[in-house]
């Protein structure tokens, strides 16, 4: 295979016969959901409210041997399969356009080990699960910023989060995964048993099979951090970045701070002066004690000065998690478009607050997410993840609510990424692709880091039966 194909690309049978059908629920024990029936429609709906594909069956999995009968029937009758876990993945790679969606958010389980501080993760799961079950310890593994965002895709994409600077991503604190191939074989990953699966799951996406379970490390976490956020008005918003950046390039690591430019929501944490008014949000989480972080967000706030909002202080760490959840609610229209910035001098805060006051849409923000700390170093064993030099990451969210607007913040997006190019590293951040081509996919890796990822897809995946994802072709056969 010589180009990456779209999950719409193949054409699929457009419904199952009567002795399909019955071959199909004969060996799966959760809801198979078909076409007509009324969970079907509520079944393909993903987050971004873009996305209107239309699967032959949706298989909400009860276990893993749903799972394996679903990947060999698809394999046997010649259908694509989808991977859905929370749904969340902006492209919406989670449904194919008539093939069948691997559901797996049934598949919930968290089991917290203590005393070795691990975790094992159902592939359907939540980080509001985990957070839920791992917190009872005082202990957490880095998950995301919307609590609803599932495990599994933002784990193998990467996975930045509020304890990165500390603890790395969530991909650097995967040490095991149970995964289920394209021939139905249940494989582990881990160290010690096909450690180049496991390097290659550490940021290479849901390439290699059906992560059906997932290992973490886990670490000290609250339960309370000192986290929030501080709003001010966007008048001045080149100054606060400049000043910002100064402040936070020597931050503890238990620091992790991201800006937010959004329009003030009609929300009673702000003045109403400032609803429906450009804002910037200087957010934050810092791991320890809540007046250590207040000392260390002490230079900070003195450099940004008196906020118009101030939601700063000793948080549970399960509501931090949750704090970003009301901006990103599922079937808004999306279109995303990322770059992993070189600097943040001003000449580059100017260009970032410029594109921010052009958004068309009063939903659309753009972040800038602090790196640095752990999260510029591999993890033991490795990780196919190639962007750990940059100091910040730049999400463009266009965010929309009418089909008759998509045009319109599309291009803003795309405009907006062309003109900071030349801030970035070149790079992209996988989980924020809304575009599933090629060239944009392997925008994502370091040259040498997706020969490698070719190399193992070969190795795991051959035929490339799993590419309903931000897909990595496997290397062609020596002789074609």
């Amino acid at each position: 295979m010589s180009a990456i194909e779209s999950p719409t690309s193949r054409t699929e049978p457009s419904s199952l016969d009567a002795g399909a059908e019955a071959d199909l629920r004969n060996g799966i024990r959760g809801p198979v959901l078909l076409p007509g029936e009324p969970a079907y429609e509520a079944g393909r709906r993903v987050f971004n409210g873009m996305v209107d594909r239309h699967p032959l069956a949706i298989i909400q999995c009860q276990g893993v041997a749903d799972v394996v009968h679903a990947i060999n029937f698809a394999r046997t009758k010649g259908i694509a399969v989808s991977v859905r876990g929370g749904g969340h993945n902006v492209a919406g790679l989670a449904i194919c356009e008539g093939g069948i969606v691997i559901d797996l958010s049934r598949m919930r389980s968290v089991h917290v080990d203590p005393s070795r501080r691990r975790v094992w993760v159902q592939g359907g799961a939540t980080w509001a699960d985990v957070d839920r079950e791992t917190q009872l310890f005082g202990l957490a593994s880095p998950g995301g910023l919307v609590s609803s965002t599932g495990v599994g895709g933002f784990t193998l994409g990467g996975g930045i989060g509020w304890l990165a600077r500390q603890f790395g991503l969530a991909c650097d604190n995967l040490v095991g995964a149970e995964v289920v191939g394209p021939s139905g074989s249940v494989t582990r990953a881990s160290p010690s048993e096909n450690p180049d699966l496991l390097w290659a799951l550490r940021g290479g996406g849901g390439n290699f099979g059906v992560v059906t379970g997932f290992e973490f490390e886990l670490h000290e976490v609250g339960p309370v951090v000192y986290g929030g956020a501080w709003f001010y008005r966007r008048d001045h918003a080149v100054d606060l970045l400049e000043n910002y950046s100064k402040v936070v390039e020597n931050a503890s690591k238990k620091l992790t701070t991201l800006v937010a430019m959004v329009t003030g929501p009609p929300a009673p944490f702000l003045p109403p002066e400032v609803h429906g008014k450009p804002m910037i949000a200087f957010a934050f989480c810092y791991n320890g004690a809540p007046p250590e972080g207040e000392q260390a967000l002490r230079p900070l706030r003195s450099a940004l000065g008196t906020p118009v909002a101030d939601l700063g202080g000793p948080i549970p760490y399960t509501a931090l998690q949750g704090m970003f959840d009301p901006s990103a609610p599922f079937g808004r229209l999306h279109y995303w478009k990322s770059h992993h910035l070189s600097r943040l001098d001003r000449s580059t805060a100017e260009a970032v607050v410029r594109v921010a006051n052009a958004a068309p849409s009063p939903f659309s923000e753009v972040h800038l997410h602090q790196l640095g700390g752990q999260y510029a170093r591999d993890p033991d064993g490795g990780s196919a993840y190639s962007n750990r030099g940059a100091p910040f990451v730049l999400n463009l969210i266009g965010q929309w609510l009418e089909p008759g607007d998509s045009d319109k913040n599309r291009k803003w997006a795309r405009d907006s990424w062309e003109g900071l190019k030349s801030k970035s590293t070149g790079r992209s951040y996988v989980n924020f692709l809304a575009d599933t081509d090629g060239t944009s996919v392997e925008s994502g890796y370091a040259p040498e880091t997706f020969s490698r990822l070719r190399s193992i897809k070969h190795k795991f995946d051959p035929e490339n039966f799993f590419r309903s994802n931000h897909n990595i072709p496997p290397v062609e056969k020596p002789g074609r």
